[in-house]
């Protein structure tokens, strides 16, 4: 995942890790995929490859947790 132009590409383990999410709660976050391709994590962010990219496309994401 790269989250902006002037960073490198890192694995989603780097990102989570750098960021302090525990492993057992990683497994719970949603990623979506277009054509093949990681565009965004919850937690992290979008892959700025494919926003820049698709720039004239629109998506919209939203998510709410399950509270108990």
């Amino acid at each position: 995942l790269k989250l902006a132009e002037n960073r490198s590409t890192r694995s989603l383990k780097h990102h989570y890790q750098a960021l302090q999410i525990p492993a057992w709660e990683r497994q719970n976050l949603p990623l979506v995929e277009a054509g093949g391709q990681l565009v965004f994590a919850a937690g992290i962010g979008a892959d700025c490859r494919f926003v820049t990219a698709q720039s004239h496309a629109s998506l919209q994401l939203r998510w709410e947790a399950q509270r108990d």
